[in-house]
């Protein structure tokens, strides 16, 4: 018996159910890329949907003269969004556990774009107020939405910060809303504060990534 032979470390028995500690850094977690870019795209969308809130103040008394409505009837243009919205908001859960995230977020993103661009071409009031109530119903589905989103694409560590920057687009966008509803609407006119909306599709790769 040798008193001087080396001890050798028990070797590390190669367990095929127990992960690397590379796997379990990454369990759970998008690549960075694929985060912000989720992020940039659900952000846009929510932002977008609640600016319509706002975006449209400036522009009510052009409206007015275009469709020959006195003051008080054509603030339906922004009441009928907002009391859509917050309908919407109230049944998105629903909807969601009914269709499935997925495809309830692309019909409300079909649904969002095809009023917005309907409304910029609305010809009479009772056409302006239907197809606000149709975008507000959107905008009201694909908010909740953004947001779950968010938490699911986010580990756990990083889900305050993910709900700090869904905050802040949620209190910059309606600040914004008549500032830039004012200037398109002197610089291209009132319809463009709906064309604005169009390029929301972009979010349609994001359907792809989340069950």
């Amino acid at each position: 018996m040798n008193p001087r032979s080396p001890r050798r470390s028990p070797a590390a028995p190669n367990t095929p159910g127990r992960p690397e500690v590379s796997d379990r850094a990454t369990a759970g977690s998008e690549p960075p890329a694929k985060k912000w870019l989720v992020t940039v795209a659900v952000m846009s969308g929510t932002f977008l949907a609640v600016m319509d809130v706002s975006v449209v103040n400036v522009s009510l008394p052009h409206m007015m003269g275009n469709f020959g409505q006195s003051q008080s009837s054509i603030t339906w243009v922004a009441t009928s969004y907002g009391i859509a919205e917050i309908l919407s908001i109230t049944m998105a859960s629903w909807w969601s556990a009914v269709l499935g995230r997925k495809r309830l977020y692309l019909l409300a993103l079909a649904l969002f774009t095809l009023s917005s661009m309907l409304a910029g071409t609305a010809q009479t009031f009772p056409q302006m107020l239907f197809y606000r109530t149709l975008q507000g119903l959107a905008g009201g589905i694909l908010t909740p939405l953004s947001q779950a989103i968010l938490r699911e694409t986010f580990p756990p560590r990083q889900q305050a910060m993910a709900m700090s920057i869904f905050g802040m687009g949620v209190v910059f966008a309606p600040a914004i809303g008549p500032i830039l509803g004012g200037w398109l609407t002197d610089n291209y006119g009132w319809p463009w504060i709906f064309y604005i909306n169009i390029p929301v599709r972009l979010h349609e790769p994001l359907a792809h990534h989340h069950p």
